[in-house]
């Protein structure tokens, strides 16, 4: 069988999973994973398969991007983008009485209420990613 070669995304070590009766490779450094098929050797060629060095469209007008329709966890992007987002919520104080709070408090400072992060849910991420998406228009030139 065909060595394994390096994560075409990240460069990483790359190893061949196998649940019978289905067979894949992923990036143990990112993430990214192969297509599942029913063959070890199929799973590694198209692993080691990589798009030819010529492009075969122009390159984005200035401005765009190429990406992908949806982002998935299997293409590493989860891992890639899980906990790089978060937002800042304002919590009640639960050591102290809204009315009056305690000057001394640890948690609000004798607010009565305090700041938390708090990481953006994964299912949002993707919805923000398709909501992007589908608001684009195609560039006129194709990518």
């Amino acid at each position: 069988m065909s060595e394994l070669q390096p994560c075409p995304f990240c460069g990483g070590k790359a190893e061949l999973v196998t649940c019978a009766p289905e067979y894949w490779v992923r990036c143990l450094t990112c993430g990214a994973g192969s297509d599942t098929t029913a063959s070890s050797k199929r799973a590694t060629d198209n692993w080691n398969r990589r798009p030819s060095q010529e492009p075969e469209h122009t390159a984005c007008p200035e401005g765009y991007s190429l990406v992908p329709t949806k982002i998935t966890a299997e293409s590493g992007h989860k891992y890639a983008l899980m906990g790089e987002f978060s937002e800042s919520v304002t919590l009640t104080c639960p050591d102290c009485d809204t009315e009056e709070p305690d000057e001394h408090c640890e948690i609000c400072n004798g607010l009565g209420e305090y700041e938390q992060l708090v990481a953006i849910e994964w299912n949002t991420i993707k919805r923000i990613h398709d909501r992007i998406v589908s608001a684009s228009a195609p560039p006129a030139a194709p990518c």
